[in-house]
């Protein structure tokens, strides 16, 4: 590849850093288990509590759109793997994870945007240690 197609794919890759900087998204999963188990209706009631507090929110599958600081994109995912413990919710660039995530649950999620607190009752529990964790990459066997 000539260096100056290096140079404008790096300048790309730059340029969306930069948009996604300041966003937060909000990942909900879209897999057949969350989705049984009403993602999203999870989803719905997420955007409309993020509209009702005024916050842009982007309900898109791409990146590459521009924003302000206000800005929170809600956007349905694939699978993650872990469907016993869904509706799963997956907050970024944080990367807190929800589990068992009812519609109910959109507004103190939403509260908690933006801020050091998360919704401890929604985060995975080991079962037998009955040690939290709030990354999903966190949880030992994930």
């Amino acid at each position: 590849m000539p260096q100056n197609k290096l140079q404008t794919l790096d300048h790309i890759r730059q340029e969306a850093r930069e948009k996604r900087e300041g966003l937060t998204t909000i990942l909900v999963c879209g897999g057949t288990g969350c989705v049984a188990g009403g993602s999203m209706e999870v989803y719905d009631a997420l955007v409309k509590c993020a509209e009702a507090r005024g916050l842009n929110v982007l309900v898109k599958l791409e990146d590459h759109v521009d924003h302000g600081d206000d800005t929170v994109a809600v956007k349905a995912s694939g699978c993650h793997g872990f469907c016993e413990m869904g509706p799963l919710v997956r907050i970024e660039p944080e990367g807190t994870l929800y589990t068992k995530v009812k519609a109910e649950d959109a507004e103190e999620i939403i509260e908690k945007l933006g801020t050091d607190s998360v919704v401890e009752r929604l985060l995975y529990r080991h079962p037998v240690t009955q040690e939290v964790y709030v990354k999903e990459e966190d949880i030992p066997f994930y």
